[in-house]
């Protein structure tokens, strides 16, 4: 990051929301760099176009909307509703502007667990693939969000971003007070199934983060073929809620 990236940074982060997004869509080079969908990760890419094509989803459900960079990229390759939120004023302003005019995608303002509530109100049993995002608060919702997602749907596929691979270093991962994002950071998930990308970090392009698949029982055996991932352990240590 140079100077101009660094003094860019710090004085928009000063502005007022409606004002530091409009810069940021004047300025795109000088904020937080946008490296396209899900990092920049193509074989990210490839696990989820490998999981559409693999389960007949529903609907898409995301938490971080960020800059709507990969909330596009899930409404244009599958062609579902996809399901958004964000938090943050100053992104979700962004992301409505970098969405504007996809019929598909509806944004919330709104905590991640709020959206999931809601959504989770609604009849019938809907086949859903959930990404995991939006690490940067003190309040980390993973937990919750899980805990939300077991207790309502039977056909569910979840991918979260930051989390660590086992085995594989070259994969980035988050940790919170210490505590990595990892197994040991969810929930109890009775009869679910983890399942990690198979490509080498090395073979990775962009930000090289890190995620994990999780499978609910009806849909494990789909994701369990996929020539993408590979089955991991979802075996969860004593560890206090997070």
């Amino acid at each position: 990051m140079n100077l101009s990236q660094r003094a860019y940074i710090r004085i928009s982060a000063a502005l007022p929301a409606a004002f530091s997004f409009r810069t940021d869509l004047l300025f795109p080079r000088l904020g937080l760099p946008e490296l396209g969908p899900f990092n920049g990760q193509l074989k990210r890419q490839e696990i989820i176009r490998e999981l559409l094509a693999a389960t007949s989803f529903d609907e898409i459900v995301e938490t971080g909307s960020f800059r709507g960079t990969t909330t596009r990229f899930l409404s244009d390759v599958s062609g579902l509703p996809v399901h958004s939120a964000e938090i943050a004023d100053r992104f979700y302003r962004y992301a409505a502007v970098k969405c504007r005019g996809l019929p598909g995608v509806r944004l919330y303002h709104a905590d991640s667990r709020k959206m999931l509530h809601i959504l989770s109100k609604r009849p019938g049993n809907p086949a859903l693939l959930f990404y995991l995002d939006a690490h940067w608060q003190e309040d980390v919702p993973r937990y919750q969000e899980l805990e939300i997602i077991r207790a309502r749907w039977r056909r569910a596929v979840v991918m979260i971003d930051d989390f660590r691979v086992p085995g594989d270093p070259g994969y980035q991962f988050t940790s919170y007070h210490g505590t990595p994002l990892d197994v040991n950071y969810l929930p109890e998930l009775p009869g679910w199934k983890a399942f990690y990308p198979k490509s080498d970090s090395a073979d990775e392009t962009g930000a090289k983060r890190g995620c994990v698949v999780l499978a609910s029982p009806e849909l494990a055996p789909a994701v369990a073929a996929l020539s993408s991932l590979r089955t991991g352990e979802l075996t969860r240590q004593s560890i206090a809620n997070g």
